[in-house]
């Protein structure tokens, strides 16, 4: 668990620095194409939570149906099994509309024309 935590940190800490990065003036580029390419950054970083949080739901229910298909006759083991692809199905529908959300708020900052695509 403290390596997670600690990979967390570590990650929100490298976008953190990119983005910095990034928000760094270029000479000879306007606003809009510096706001056309964090908004880029973004709907590349929106793409990677949503794979990741797919094939992480993906493996919660194939490991929780393997549970649950072993669990025999014991009703504990298969309402654990059946709780953990119910909550696994409902974290990746949460995941899928907030990233939708973000979407249509980048979208409608009428800072660029397109649009994330998710």
């Amino acid at each position: 668990m403290l390596n997670t935590t600690r990979l967390l940190a570590i990650s929100v800490m490298v976008l953190l620095l990119l983005g910095s990065v990034i928000a760094q003036p270029v000479p000879g580029a306007t606003a809009r194409m510096i706001a056309s390419k964090v908004v880029n950054i973004l709907c590349s970083m929106l793409m990677v939570i949503i794979f990741l949080a797919a094939g992480i739901a993906i493996i919660v229910v194939v490991l929780a149906g393997i549970k649950w298909s072993s669990a025999g006759d014991d009703p504990g083991a298969r309402k654990q099994a059946r709780d953990s692809v119910i909550h696994a199905i409902i974290g990746l529908i949460i995941v899928i509309v907030a990233a939708e959300l973000v979407a249509v708020v980048i979208a409608g900052t009428d800072i660029i024309v397109k649009r994330c695509v998710i």
